[in-house]
């Protein structure tokens, strides 16, 4: 928060964040959860952090962003806060979103080794967009009534199952398994639908 110093802070929010990254058992058991501040400046984290025996690079960083989480919720930023991302792990926090044009770029990085691959990659990110303008439409002017279908249609989009080509159907799973982040929006239409301000392609 403006004007404030950041707070270190080992709280139940914490506590989650490390539990959805798998902090290792041997890192856990150095760790005691409250709502104490152990840290103000990033020089004391430090030392808490050395006297704890935790050293490794993956695990210091994991720690170090859950404390961060921590110690911005006790400060009072909303648990309802709804974060938009490109997918980057460490803001997967709070109200997760994903932004639909990092999301497309799996399938652009997709490249068809037959002439029907190629066909069918393309096939689906023109469905792609052309869902997203639907998205875009129920954005300008939400209707209770369309998300079922807006899901509905999600669901058709994303299920569709190339036999022949499983990288493709890889992709459309990974889709599907964010489908939550990605239609965010539609219970709050004024969260944008990306968060790439320099794209202007399709948009």
């Amino acid at each position: 928060m403006q004007g404030e110093s950041r707070l270190y802070v080992l709280n139940e929010y914490a506590h989650d964040y490390l539990n959805s990254y798998g902090l290792p058992v041997k890192d856990w058991e150095k760790l005691t959860f409250s709502t104490q501040v152990l840290g103000k400046e990033q020089s004391e984290w430090s030392v808490y952090l050395k006297d704890l025996g935790i050293v490794g690079k993956q695990a210091s960083r994991l720690v170090t962003e859950a404390v961060l989480l921590g110690g911005a919720i006790e400060q009072g930023v909303d648990i309802h806060l709804k974060i938009l991302s490109d997918g980057a792990p460490q803001f997967n926090v709070l109200v997760h979103a994903l932004c639909w044009i990092h999301a497309e770029r799996a399938l652009c990085r997709l490249s068809g080794e037959t002439p029907q691959q190629t066909q069918n990659i393309e096939e689906m990110q023109q469905l792609l967009w052309e869902y997203y303008q639907q998205l875009k439409a129920y954005q300008q002017n939400p209707d209770a009534a369309l998300k079922l279908p807006l899901e509905q249609d999600f669901d058709q989009l994303f299920g569709r199952c190339f036999l022949n080509y499983s990288a493709l159907t890889k992709v459309l799973n990974q889709f599907r398994a964010r489908k939550d982040e990605l239609l965010r929006m539609l219970d709050c239409p004024q969260l944008p639908l990306h968060n790439n301000g320099s794209e202007k392609v399709r948009l």
